[in-house]
C-alpha cells in the first residue's frame, strides 16, 4: 500500500512539473487522465479512515491525497484542453464528474468518498474549477483557472493546500473571487477557506490574495494570513472584491468572554502587487475597541490619531497583553460623532475615546470617562453577531 502511494505521488510530481504548459486537445489524453484520476482515487479509498475523529493523517494517506488531487487537475487540464469556448459550468461539471465515474462500491465517509466538481464562468475569458475532495471531518478543495485563448483554454493558476499532516491543514469550506482588471489590465484571485477539524466550531480562516506567476502551480502570492472563526452559526467567510480591493467577513471571538462572537472585516486595498489593509476596520464602536486592541500595533498606530500614537503604543501594549477585557459601556459623548467605549480589567477601568466618523478612529485612552459623554449606555445595540 506505502508503495503503491509512493508510485502515485511520484507520477503525481511528473504532472505538478508540467503544470501550466500548453496541451493541445486529445481525446486520448483525456481518457488516460481519467483513468489515471481513477486508480489515484482507488489508492485513496483504501487508506484507513479514523472514526469521525482522528485528526492525524498518516503519511501513506498524505501521499495519496497529493496524488489524487494533482490527478484531478490533470484530467480537468486535459478536459478543458478541448472544451468549447461558449461552454456551460454545469457541461464542465457534469463531464468531469462523468469521466472520474463513481467507486465500484460504497465509499461513503471515506477518504476520496465524495469528489465533486463545481465550475464558473468568468469575466475576461476566464472559467473556474474547483475539484472538492472528502477527507476525514471534512473536505479539501483546489481551484484550476483556465484563460480562453483563440483556439482553447489553457491553465492560467491553480491554488491548492500542500500536503498536510493533519486535516486542519486541508482548504475546507473554500470559497473565491476573481477579480476585474484595473487600469493595467492585471487581476487577482481571492481564497478564502475554514481550516477543518474533528470536534468545534472554533476554527481557523485562512485566505490569500495571489495574481497569476510565470507558470499556472507558481502563482505570485500577494497576501496569505489566517485569523480565528467562529463558524458554528453557519457562517463560513463572505468574500466580495473589486479590480482593487478584497472584502472578508467573519465571525470570531472577543476580548470579551461574555461576547461569544463578533463580526471581523478584513477589507485590503490592492495596488499592483501592494496590499495595504484599509477601512471598514470594524462596524461599530465597540468592536473597533476590540479590533484595535488585539491587532498589532504597526496596524493598530494606523487607525490612532496621529498626535497620540507615540503616547498609546505602550498602553496598546499593555492591553494587547492582558487581552481579555470586560465592555462596562459604551456612550455617545453628546451629538458629536465620538463615543466611548469602557473596559475593565477587574476593577481597572479603560476608557477609548473614538471618532466615528467616515472611518473610527482612536483618540485617546484614559483612565476615566469624559462628563461630556454621558449619554445612554448604548453597549447592547452594538452588538453585531
Amino acid at each position: 500500500m506505502i508503495r503503491s502511494a509512493l508510485a502515485l505521488a511520484a507520477g503525481a510530481l511528473l504532472v505538478l512539473a508540467a503544470g501550466g504548459a500548453d496541451a493541445a486537445c486529445s481525446k486520448p489524453a483525456i481518457a488516460t487522465a481519467a483513468a489515471q484520476a481513477r486508480s489515484a482515487r482507488e489508492a485513496l479509498l483504501s487508506q484507513p479512515i479514523g472514526d469521525g475523529m482522528v485528526t492525524d493523517v498518516a503519511p501513506p494517506t498524505r501521499l495519496a491525497i497529493a496524488a489524487m488531487k494533482q490527478r484531478l487537475a490533470a484530467l480537468t487540464d486535459a478536459y478543458e484542453a478541448c472544451a468549447a469556448g461558449d461552454q456551460a459550468p454545469a457541461e464542465a461539471e457534469a463531464a468531469l464528474a462523468g469521466l472520474l465515474g463513481a467507486p465500484a462500491e460504497d465509499s461513503s465517509g471515506r477518504y476520496g468518498g465524495a469528489v465533486t466538481f463545481h465550475a464558473h464562468r468568468w469575466p475576461g475569458g476566464l472559467m473556474g474549477v474547483v475539484a472538492d475532495l472528502q477527507i476525514e471531518c471534512g473536505s479539501d478543495s483546489s481551484l484550476m483557472l483556465y484563460r480562453r485563448d483563440p483556439d482553447a483554454w489553457r491553465p492560467v493558476l491553480r491554488w491548492q493546500a500542500p500536503p498536510y499532516a493533519k486535516v486542519s491543514g486541508a482548504f475546507g469550506a473554500f470559497d473565491y473571487e476573481v477579480s476585474g482588471p484595473d487600469a493595467g489590465g492585471r487581476w487577482f484571485v481571492a481564497a478564502k477557506s475554514v481550516m477543518p477539524w474533528c470536534s468545534s466550531t472554533w476554527s481557523q480562516i485562512r485566505y490569500a490574495i495571489v495574481r497569476p506567476g510565470p507558470t499556472a502551480t507558481s502563482p505570485r502570492v500577494l497576501l496569505s494570513r489566517a485569523d480565528p472563526i467562529w463558524w458554528g452559526g453557519d457562517d463560513e467567510g463572505t468574500l466580495a472584491v473589486t479590480p482593487m480591493t478584497v472584502d472578508l467577513r467573519f465571525h470570531a471571538e472577543s476580548i470579551d468572554s461574555d461576547v461569544h462572537n463578533r463580526l471581523w472585516i478584513r477589507r485590503f486595498a490592492v495596488e499592483g502587487d501592494a496590499v495595504r489593509r484599509v477601512p471598514p476596520l470594524a462596524a461599530t464602536p465597540r468592536d473597533f475597541a476590540d479590533e484595535w486592541i488585539v491587532s498589532p500595533w504597526l496596524e493598530a498606530s494606523q487607525w490612532t490619531a496621529p498626535a497620540a500614537r507615540a503616547r498609546l503604543a505602550a498602553t496598546h501594549r499593555a492591553l494587547r497583553k492582558i487581552h481579555f477585557l470586560t465592555f462596562d459601556a459604551v456612550r455617545r459623548c453628546g451629538t458629536t460623532n465620538r463615543y466611548q467605549v469602557r473596559l475593565l480589567n477587574a476593577d481597572t477601568p479603560y476608557v477609548l475615546t473614538i471618532a466615528a466618523g467616515e472611518t473610527l478612529r482612536l483618540l485617546d485612552v484614559t483612565g476615566r470617562p469624559d462628563p461630556a459623554c454621558g449619554g445612554p449606555n448604548l453597549l447592547d445595540e452594538m452588538a453585531t453577531r
